[in-house]
């Protein structure tokens, strides 16, 4: 598991705590280290970071998530619906994160919207009644693509 982060749906963050203060105790970073980490600068401004997450929506907390999982600097991070909350631009800014580390992660996906995916992913993978499934082309599956 060293070489794993992830960020789970059903995942919390510390009510009590800062969001800069969940994400030192995550990754175990001091708090310039966090703040100058590219993933944590795409998702969370300084002012939000200095708030009780508590007061966070459902968006800002999973941009936590996620942004721990990047910026944990693993060469595999698995996310669990990353986009169960997130906003559009939160949307962008994920894209955007899978983008640029295409070339350095093994990133796997667990998530109903496949098809926001496919402009970025190699593969595409799905489990119908108890087996996995690829799609080699990324095209848009048919109902033919599933064993019954």
């Amino acid at each position: 598991m060293n070489n794993i982060a992830a960020a789970f749906d059903d995942s919390t963050v510390h009510g009590r705590l800062t969001g800069l203060q969940n994400l030192q105790a995550l990754l175990d970073a001091s708090p310039k280290v966090i703040e100058e980490t590219p993933a944590v600068r795409m998702f969370l401004n300084h002012d939000l970071l200095k708030k009780r997450s508590a007061t966070y929506s459902l968006g800002q907390r999973k941009k936590i998530k996620i942004a721990a999982a990047f910026a944990a600097r693993k060469p595999c991070i698995l996310l669990d619906e990353p986009l169960s909350g997130l906003d559009k631009s939160g949307r962008e800014g994920l894209l955007h994160l899978l983008e640029s580390s295409a070339d350095t992660n093994c990133v796997l996906i667990s998530d109903h919207e496949s098809a926001f995916y496919r402009s970025v992913s190699s593969s595409e993978f799905t489990i119908r009644h108890g087996k996995v499934h690829r799609d080699p082309g990324n095209e848009a599956f048919k109902s033919d693509d599933f064993d019954e």
